[in-house]
Order: structure tokens, then sequence, then C-alpha cells
């Protein structure tokens, strides 16, 4: 009985937690938005290409083709994300219903189906999603400082 519900509870933790093939994984779109008065970002990664916004109609950008190492980290860090569970995510702050911090979000497309966060705190993303909300921007920053 009891390797039973082991066996089932693997099951439910591997099919909820696991994610795709590489072939879906190949198929990407990752999107971060921060929003306050006066100031938006927004950065899109597809695929190869690396596009960053940051202006409030968004009309300009900057984009760069990722390297395959930026390519492979998105890929493994895809990978760890409790994916189905971004939706449910609990914002460790609230800064941002005060004004206190831009809001932020983030939008995953994995082949035909979306993932998004609940609003955030820029800068103080849930855990689950800091190290890739972190690497994206870090990329971000060096778009900035290339110019």
């Amino acid at each position: 009985m009891m390797a039973k519900i082991e066996v089932a509870l693997f099951m439910v933790l591997f099919l909820n937690f696991s994610l795709f093939s590489q072939e879906e994984l190949d198929d990407y779109i990752i999107e971060y938005r921060a929003i306050a008065r006066g100031m938006s970002r927004r950065v899109v990664v597809k695929h190869k290409i690396f596009v960053y916004h940051a202006t409030r109609n968004h009309k300009t950008a900057d984009s760069l083709e990722i390297k395959n190492e930026q390519r492979a980290k998105l890929v493994e860090l895809l990978e760890g994300l409790p994916i189905k569970g971004i939706p449910y995510l609990k914002p460790p702050s609230d800064k941002r219903l005060a004004d206190g911090a831009p809001h932020a979000k983030l939008k995953i497309s994995l082949k035909k189906r979306t993932y998004e966060s609940p609003g955030f705190d820029h800068g103080n993303p849930p855990e689950e999603l800091k190290d890739l909300v972190e690497f994206v921007l870090n990329i971000a920053e060096s778009v900035v400082q290339k110019e």
C-alpha cells in the first residue's frame, strides 16, 4: 500500500513539475514586463533573439542575438521551473501596490501554452522565478551598456 502511494506521489510531482521535450523547449518565448508611472521595461526572449524595450510606447527597441551559452542557460533555467505552478506563485512583497516599486510580471510561452505569473515587485520576484528573472535582466543590462 505504501509503495503505491509513493509511486502515485512521484507521478503527480513528475507530471506537474517536469517540463517538456527538448523540441518544446526549443520553441519558447519569455516576456518580462515592469511598469510604473513614467517608466516601462519590456524584455522578450524568443529562441535566439533578445529584444529590450525601455519606453512607455515600446516604439524603440534594442535587440541582439543570444549566444549559445546564454540560450543553454535559459533552457536550463526553464527546465528547473515549476512551470504549471507559475500562475499560483506568491510574490514575496507588495510594495508595487502603493507605488513603492514597479509592477512586474513574467510570461513564459512553450508551444501553444502560456504561463503568466501574478504581479510582483520589480527586483523582488517569487523565489522560484528569481534565477530566470535575474538572468534575463542581466542580458537586458548588457544590451543597454552596449549603446
